[in-house]
């Protein structure tokens, strides 16, 4: 089972909707859905699972709370730090420039 969770408007019927379900997305959920985590673990229904991918602020924990609830692995990569480093300040030593 492979799992695409989404919360972009109108995303059901669009193409992109087309194109994750050709990449393998057998299930569908909305992130902004206060069930998600249960949702997905329900759908996963006893189900091995080789881990979670968190992209985005905030999902690092839905998809810790998803993973320790199913069997198999209990790994979740992070594609985004778990904080945001919008608003640190700069270090004497670098240059704002340089970025």
């Amino acid at each position: 089972m492979r799992v695409f969770v989404t919360g972009a408007v109108g995303f059901v019927g669009s193409e992109e909707l087309r194109h994750v379900t050709k990449l393998g997305a057998s299930q569908i959920f909305d992130y902004r859905s206060r069930t998600v985590v249960e949702d997905v673990i329900k759908a996963s229904n006893g189900r091995t699972i080789a881990g979670a991918l968190a992209i985005g602020l905030g999902s690092a924990k839905a998809c810790l709370d998803i993973v320790h609830a199913c069997k198999g692995g209990k790994f979740v990569s992070m594609a985004t730090p778990p904080a945001s480093f919008d608003n640190s300040p700069l270090r004497s030593s670098t240059s704002a420039q340089r970025f």
